[in-house]
């Protein structure tokens, strides 16, 4: 399977169709420097959406063109729920921290009350 048709996958699944944007954005800046080695979404303006660029380099980085479909679409499925993972534990931490300052808002709020 082509990368190509991996990204069109994800892109498809995105609501704004900007995955596919970062990744032909990345393949052009990555023919234009002769390397496809380099971060192309990295100093570089991005397509304004740095989830959809983050989806296109994750796909880029962990595609192997020589596994068979069935583990190329498997590893793609692997990398994007490990991201899911980690989106999670990350909005997780916030609202624990939002939750705790709020509380301490409230409890301040009502002992300047009471005094």
């Amino acid at each position: 399977m082509k990368l190509s048709t991996i990204i069109n996958i994800a892109d498809k699944a995105y609501p704004d169709g900007l995955v596919g944007q970062a990744f032909k954005k990345g393949t052009a800046l990555s023919k234009r420097h002769g390397s496809s080695a380099i971060d192309y979404l990295s100093g570089v303006p991005g397509v304004g959406d740095g989830l959809a660029e983050f989806i296109a380099r994750e796909l880029r980085d962990t595609y192997d063109p020589k596994a068979p479909s069935l583990e190329q679409l498997e590893e793609a499925a692997r990398v994007m729920h490990n991201a899911r993972r980690e989106l999670v534990d990350v909005a997780e931490a916030l609202e624990l921290k939002y939750n705790k300052l709020r509380a301490k808002a409230t409890t301040q709020r009502h002992r300047s009350k009471s005094q």
